[in-house]
């Protein structure tokens, strides 16, 4: 279960315009690796780095709103039944140069 795993880094899997389980949705994977105090603090005091970063592909690079939609993954759980939507998701960003 993700919130095990509160102390530790966690994988987050970004899908743009759908939602996961699309075939369409454009999918990365990340690991939080940047320290974010503010998360931490929302999530009752816990500790560990529980941010990200991605680099959106060039294509979605076009004026349009776009939702984004970012899950974290449960490890542990070969069914996926664990993997939860993180809060927020999806938003809506546009994308410019």
């Amino acid at each position: 279960m993700i919130l095990m795993s509160l102390v530790s880094q966690i994988v987050v899997h970004i899908y743009i315009d759908k939602p996961a389980g699309n075939p369409d949705a454009t999918i990365g994977a990340f690991t939080t690796n940047v320290l974010r105090p503010d998360v931490n603090i929302a999530m009752g005091g816990i500790e560990g780095k529980h941010g990200f970063s991605v680099t959106i592909p060039n294509k979605f690079y076009d004026g349009n709103l776009h939702p984004v939609y970012a899950y974290g993954i449960d490890l542990n759980d070969p069914s996926s039944n664990s993997n939860k939507e993180l809060l927020g998701s999806p938003k809506e960003f546009e994308f410019v140069n």
